[in-house]
């Protein structure tokens, strides 16, 4: 196994966190011309059918204990949708309280969400 030098890992991840991460639209095509790379530009759907079960789906395949402790929150009801400003785990309680945006966010939101309530009611 490679030993790690944890403190040169610590300065690089310091250092990469400093990094745009996105690109903006207008770089993009100005990086296609400059290559002179031909495009077709897709327009992909912004709705996705039933996100909840693609990230159970995650879960379900990423581990088996995460998935059961869903369901269950679902059952007992601290896992809950609401119409608030904004998605949540309370601290105080634990409960998830997730708002769906209507769009292909949904499935980011319900993971990260639900990896709260994770991490929340148990010891990842």
């Amino acid at each position: 196994m490679e030993k790690i030098d944890i403190k040169n890992f610590i300065e690089q991840i310091k250092l990469e966190s400093t990094y745009r991460k996105f690109l903006e639209k207008d770089i993009i095509y100005q990086l296609i011309d400059i290559f002179n790379i031909e495009i077709t530009k897709i327009d992909y759907l912004v709705t996705i059918k039933n996100p909840l079960k693609l990230a159970l789906q995650f879960y379900k395949e990423y581990n088996i204990e995460y998935y059961n402790m869903i369901l269950e929150g679902f059952k007992n009801k601290r896992i809950i949708f609401q119409n608030k400003e904004k998605s949540f785990t309370d601290t105080q309680n634990n409960k998830a309280y997730i708002k769906l945006q209507g769009n292909d966010g949904n499935v980011f939101i319900l993971v990260h969400e639900l990896a709260h309530y994770i991490d929340r009611n148990s010891n990842p």
